[in-house]
């Protein structure tokens, strides 16, 4: 972006900077990718980073798979993808089928915990408002069985190397060398049943094109790189945001409440974990709970991974208690 910065210093108009920028495709400034002259000023510690480029931002998996191809592979199936003459795709399922399939997710919701049931809504009628979390408790568990039968057999076989790539993708505890290569064999297998049937090469299905499918070839080198895709996933990062907007007590200066709220938060938690986990006796006759069993050096909800060298990772906590999944 020197281009655009060059007129910058030459105090060149508000206006003809803008026209680059518009030009360059450059919609603002990051702090770590690329940072203005004021940021450079302020943070000049930061420096090693921004030689890094892209390079110190993972890849986002999650937004690539459940924002993206999944989301865009149901819009396939449904025949809201049209083609290029505004015809439905042959992949695409009859409107009773897709209506049938909605009312099959739809029905499970009284059958498991109220937490999940949010993530079976009907999928005809409310796909476009589904988040992140309910696309993959669709391509995990609702997607291979209402689709069975129901879409054609390589549509659906393109839709399962999907599934099978998923459990290794978003598996809790990390892939194994051999997980990552089966893995990515499936994700070569849907790229490939993707541009030689889905898009065929064919002028009329132009609007399939997409690089997000070919985005699927990077996460091999991703998971190498950067580790486990929930390490660096934006889930838990977008949970703790919508925890955040109810701290802000003033409308006057929010960011100064917002930021005295957590500090305090954050104060109060730490005191409270180091005076339970090292002195006991003392926090339970101050605070009038039960003493504390054997000190841990890690909340609860730290996940220890068995290793010749013990390291541990400190996972934020559950946001319900155990055993209250249930229905209310």
């Amino acid at each position: 972006m020197e281009e655009i910065e060059e007129p910058r210093r030459q105090k060149r108009t508000k206006a003809h900077v803008q026209d680059m920028c518009r030009t360059a495709g450059f919609k603002g400034y990051s702090l770590l990718l690329f940072p203005s002259q004021h940021h450079r000023a302020m943070y000049p510690n930061t420096e090693y980073s921004w030689g890094l480029r892209p390079r110190v931002a993972p890849y986002d998996v999650m937004h690539l798979i459940l924002l993206n191809v999944v989301p865009n592979l149901w819009r396939l199936f449904s025949g809201k993808w049209k083609t290029s003459d505004g015809s439905a795709h042959q992949w695409a399922m009859s409107e009773a089928i897709v209506t049938a399939v909605g009312v099959d997710v739809a029905a499970a919701r009284a059958t498991v915990p109220l937490q999940q049931a949010h993530s079976l809504r009907n999928i005809a009628l409310h796909y476009r408002s589904y988040k992140a979390v309910d696309w993959m408790f669709f391509i995990l568990c609702t997607g291979p069985a209402v689709l069975a039968g129901r879409s054609p057999d390589e549509a659906y076989a393109m839709f399962m190397s999907l599934v099978r790539a998923c459990r290794v993708i978003f598996a809790p505890l990390g892939q194994t060398k051999e997980g990552i290569e089966t893995m990515d064999k499936e994700l070569r297998e849907i790229c490939r049943l993707f541009y030689l049937k889905s898009y065929g090469n064919d002028i009329n299905n132009i609007t399939l094109c997409r690089s997000t499918i070919v985005g699927l070839l990077d996460i091999k080198r991703n998971i190498m790189a950067c580790g486990p895709t929930w390490s660096d996933w934006q889930l838990v990062m977008e949970r703790y945001i919508g925890t955040l907007p109810p701290l802000i007590k003033s409308h006057s200066s929010p960011h100064a409440a917002l930021m005295n709220s957590i500090a305090k938060r954050y104060r109060a938690e730490l005191i409270a974990t180091y005076a339970s986990s090292f002195h006991g006796e003392l926090w339970a006759s101050a605070s009038g709970t039960a003493p504390a069993g054997t000190p841990s050096y890690f909340p609860k909800s730290s996940l220890m991974f068995p290793s010749s060298e013990d390291r541990q990772i400190t996972l934020l906590s559950p946001r319900t208690k155990c055993g209250s999944t249930g229905r209310r």
